[in-house]
């Protein structure tokens, strides 16, 4: 626990670090977990461990951040246009010296459609946090509500803290304010992912307070139970067939740089770059029917809402 604190207030004064840096280069950021979610959902006392920085960014300003951290002696962990997914969103920013740091730089967030959206939304009300003795944006309760219900909808087993962080705020907020943020993810395009979200983890009550109508289950298995699912629903929403194709060829094939990464990250030699590829390959083509079952599901059900 010791350590776990010490980390938590370097990464303080890291996030205290780079909010500055971005602020004297005109780059508006909100700092959207670790001591925010802290300060909103947790008691005087109480300790929420976090093991990175996590910023968001106007989408347009994603290039000149990544330029001020690589100022600051952060280097990015995977260059974007190396990735499965460009679409992602966000990149991992690591810095080795004086003391291991990572900055994780949001363009959005998971489950989000719409980042410009979500940016309006989280800034409309944000208040400043003295976050490493320095003051620092964070979203309102209601927009922390938001990151928290859509950070839990990517809760693997073993992975508490999210769930935690999303009861809390279930506790916390009355409907009214979840009804806020209902809007708010609605306005983002992920307000079906968090109704599902919220029934599967035993908030039925809020979910059917923000739901503005039943959430068909082809729809939350598209959402929370397919591997792969995130990319089948951007395929979905993708309206050029062109940029479809793109985001299948680079899922079954991906760059070399790509699986370079994922090579270093899993503890393999780059040799063995050509082995994961076709692991990759397998594994998708294994997920594919229940992908396609999805996809189809979900296409009717949305045709039967719209009629």
């Amino acid at each position: 626990m010791v350590a776990a604190m010490s980390a938590a207030i370097y990464l303080d004064t890291v996030a205290a670090e780079v909010a500055g840096a971005f602020a004297s280069h005109g780059i508006d950021c909100l700092l959207l977990k670790g001591p925010a979610m802290q300060a909103a959902f947790y008691r005087p006392g109480e300790f929420r461990p976090y093991g990175d920085v996590d910023l968001l960014v106007e989408r347009h300003e994603l290039e000149r951040a990544g330029e001020v951290l690589q100022s600051l002696g952060f280097y990015e962990r995977l260059v974007r246009s190396a990735n499965v997914d460009t679409h992602v969103a966000s990149s991992a920013w690591d810095r080795p010296h004086p003391d291991a740091a990572i900055v994780d730089l949001h363009r959005s967030f998971y489950g989000v459609v719409n980042a410009d959206a979500l940016w309006r939304g989280l800034t409309a009300d944000s208040p400043h946090l003295v976050v490493g003795g320095a003051p620092v944006r964070v979203p309102s309760k209601t927009g922390l509500a938001l990151i928290a219900v859509l950070h839990a909808a990517t809760a693997q087993a073993g992975h508490a803290r999210p769930i935690e962080d999303l009861r809390r705020a279930a506790e916390l907020l009355e409907l009214d304010e979840w009804r806020l943020v209902g809007e708010k993810l609605r306005d983002v395009g992920a307000l079906a992912l968090a109704v599902a979200t919220l029934r599967e983890f035993g908030h039925a009550e809020i979910a059917n307070a923000i739901a503005t109508g039943s959430v068909p289950s082809a729809e939350v298995l598209a959402a929370r139970g397919v591997n792969g699912s995130g990319r089948l629903l951007l395929l979905l929403r993708t309206s050029s067939w062109t940029h479809r194709l793109r985001l299948i060829a680079r899922t079954l094939w991906p760059t070399a740089a790509y699986m370079r990464w994922l090579a270093v990250n899993a503890g393999r030699e780059p040799r063995a770059i050509a082995i994961e590829r076709a692991v990759r390959t397998l594994r998708m083509l294994a997920h594919s029917v229940l992908l396609v079952k999805a996809a189809y599901q979900v296409r009717v059900t949305s045709r039967r809402r719209l009629r």
